[in-house]
């Protein structure tokens, strides 16, 4: 029976990613859709982005009122030009859940590209612990939050460094990192897996110079932009009370990484 389930799995595998796909976007708008008809939303993120999204499409390029600063005075993210044509056509804060449930159920695609050299029953349970995982489906329904879309870029990131496919995990690497400064912190731990597995230089030398000068290139520009500081220094007040203190720790405690 068992030997039959998996057979069946094996031939009907790409309907199966597909179905999780369509069941994750479906559920996924219709709860965050309905939770916004009943105000659910009070964490803020939705909001900021929808005004910034809104502003951004009406040539008010990053701008917010909530913050007397550009959105960039949070965080550095220019991939948020990628959301406002799709928010241009129904410009309404059900079009950013919409997008961000779909972001989601698009990383069933590369991550089932990652399992295919498992056994079909190890491929079977990667799939369904993807489509359970509470984590996915608090990223679906909690705030709209850019950082969520960085889920199926680094997956397909992830697949582009296992076929060692170089351009192409650099073309994802940086689209990834776009999305937000912090995403530069993944580019550093994937130049140390690059590393320990003794792959060329240019696998780990250059994602993490790309990791380093945009997670505190980030740091420094949004400081400069809210005049204050970066403001989730906070996070990182174990490696020093600024930018170059915290690159500076960390070029004399590397393991800290």
């Amino acid at each position: 029976m068992e030997k039959k389930l998996f057979s069946w799995f094996a031939v009907h595998e790409r309907v199966i990613v597909w179905g999780i796909a369509a069941i994750l976007f479906v559920a996924g708008s219709i709860i965050t859709i309905t939770k916004l008809a009943a105000l659910g939303y009070n964490a803020l993120d939705l909001g900021i982005f929808h005004q910034v999204v809104a502003n951004t499409a009406k040539g008010g390029w990053f701008a917010m009122s909530i913050h007397l600063h550009s959105y960039f005075g949070d965080h550095i993210s220019p991939f948020l030009i990628l959301v406002v044509p799709f928010y241009a056509i129904i410009p309404r804060a059900e079009t950013l859940l919409v997008i961000q449930s779909a972001v989601v159920a698009l990383g069933i695609f590369p991550l089932a590209a990652l399992a295919r050299p498992l056994r079909p029953p190890i491929r079977l349970a990667v799939l369904f612990a993807y489509a359970a995982s509470p984590l996915i489906h608090a990223f679906i329904t909690f705030e709209f939050e850019l950082l969520v879309f960085a889920v199926p870029i680094l997956l397909a990131g992830i697949l582009s460094y296992e076929r060692q496919q170089y351009r192409r995990f650099l073309v994802w690497l940086i689209l990834a990192m776009a999305i937000r400064e912090d995403v530069g912190l993944v580019a550093l731990g994937i130049a140390a897996l690059a590393w320990r597995e003794g792959r060329s230089r240019r696998w780990s030398v250059v994602p993490a110079l790309l990791g380093l000068a945009v997670f505190f290139g980030g740091m420094v520009i949004s400081g400069s932009i809210n005049h204050e500081q970066y403001k989730f220094l906070a996070y990182y007040r174990w490696a020093g009370d600024s930018a170059a203190q915290a690159f500076g720790y960390l070029l004399s405690h590397p393991w800290m990484i």
